[in-house]
């Protein structure tokens, strides 16, 4: 066992002898445990270190990890296991298998701020294997929507999807929001959410990305997001029957606006949605772009500039990576240039936008007015992911395309040589 992977268990040792130390068992089998800040500590090393599942959403495993603590102190045979780290493993694994055999279906309602005149096109919608539908306000007679108004009234009666006509009395806006559903088979609610959550980000990234990528816009002396259509209001969650489960709210407060899809950029949304209407395999370029994409519109919703300058920042360096670990700026240089055509002038601010997000990180520091510089990163991120669209379909695996990345640095001198040499080799194995 490598050093790195030891000392991971180590910290799941020594997170099972704190809830040992720190939890009592009542006779009725109830748990008690001391919510300190090492509680907190102790959640979050097991929450990171006990091997994962990426099928499982994240908060169903937090849920998982939490049942499963629960579980290794109320049974004898998995607190006398000779080894905790292991006997909590097969707790979590037990729990897992709990949850998978209750799951159900969910429809999520959400709204986005888009004209319904301009998504008549895109009434049915596939985004990785899961089908999202656009519904007239009145098609959601099955959906206890009444106790989600209700719902919504009592807990934030200013909430955008709320419309005050006066004389204290709230309705939808239907005028700025169109409704959208989806429906998910999962563990439960908090799995519902993240799946439909995710799901409708990429959707809106479509949307958003045709008329954003490129674009040079300045604002940031009064700080707005860059996102045309905005993150649900809330998300409320249905049973089979139609009945309310819950709903969950967007914490950022947005300034939502009804905004139209243009008909010039239907055609590029198309093609995005048709990449992405089933999941792509996990080795391909097309699961690294959708990866990518998912970063991308979480920067264009960020308002603060330190904040939106350091994600869009992680846009082009995940971007560039491809899974590698890329040590220093001038790696980050080197592949940048590989991927983008740049011209002399913008190779020369490389190096000053490398500069800008070190003293970002390490010192805290940014340009007062920092519209130019965040900007001037967009453009070159915008690039760089119109380049991964691009060479998608030539290097369908990202092996392939880490492999175009390392040649395409190359002088012709160079690739003419290594082409010879390949060439002999497949020659002598024939």
């Amino acid at each position: 066992m490598k050093k790195k992977e030891r000392n991971k268990v180590e910290a799941i040792r020594r997170s099972i002898e704190w809830f040992v130390d720190n939890s009592t068992v009542g006779d009725d089998g109830g748990i008690k445990i001391k919510a300190t800040v090492p509680y907190y500590v102790a959640n979050e090393l097991l929450n990171n270190y006990l091997p994962d599942d990426i099928s499982i959403p994240e908060r169903t495993r937090k849920k998982a990890i939490f049942l499963a603590v629960r579980r290794w102190m109320r049974y004898k045979k998995y607190r006398e296991h000779p080894d905790p780290v292991v006997a909590l493993q097969q707790a979590y694994n037990t729990e897992l298998k709990i949850l998978k055999r209750k799951c159900t279906t969910y429809t999520i309602l959400m709204f986005l701020n888009v004209d319904s005149t301009s998504i008549e096109d895109f009434n049915n919608i596939s985004i990785i294997g899961d089908s999202l539908r656009f519904r007239n306000w009145n098609e959601l007679t099955d959906l206890d929507t009444e106790k989600t108004w209700k719902e919504v009234r009592f807990y934030d009666r200013s909430n955008p999807i709320l419309w005050d006509i006066g004389e204290d009395i709230l309705f939808p806006d239907t005028s700025k929001f169109s409704s959208i559903t989806i429906e998910v088979n999962t563990f439960g609610p908090e799995a519902a959410i993240e799946i439909a959550s995710d799901r409708v980000d990429i959707l809106r990234s479509f949307f958003n990305m045709p008329g954003t990528l490129g674009s040079f816009t300045y604002f940031r002396s009064q700080p707005k997001t860059l996102s045309n259509i905005l993150p649900s209001p809330i998300y409320a969650i249905f049973g089979k029957s139609g009945q309310l489960v819950n709903v969950y709210y967007t914490i950022e407060k947005y300034d939502y606006k009804k905004k139209k899809i243009p008909a010039q950029r239907k055609d590029s949304i198309n093609y995005l949605l048709s990449l992405f209407a089933t999941e792509p395999q996990s080795s391909s370029t097309l699961n690294h772009l959708l990866n990518v994409i998912r970063q991308y519109q979480k920067a264009l919703d960020i308002s603060l500039p330190q904040t939106a300058y350091l994600a869009m920042w992680q846009v082009l360096e995940n971007g560039i990576s491809l899974g590698d670990t890329i040590n220093d700026n001038q790696q980050i240089e080197a592949r940048v240039s590989v991927l983008v055509e740049l011209e002399p002038l913008f190779k020369d601010v490389l190096h000053l936008l490398t500069q800008h997000r070190n003293d970002l990180v390490h010192s805290g520091v940014f340009p007062e007015h920092g519209d130019n510089i965040f900007f001037i990163l967009k453009i070159i991120t915008d690039a760089m992911i119109r380049s991964l669209i691009r060479l998608a379909h030539p290097f369908p695996e990202t092996a392939e395309l880490r492999e175009y990345l390392r040649f395409a640095s190359l002088g012709d001198k160079d690739i003419s040589r290594k082409k010879q040499v390949i060439e002999k080799i497949i020659e002598s194995r024939q």
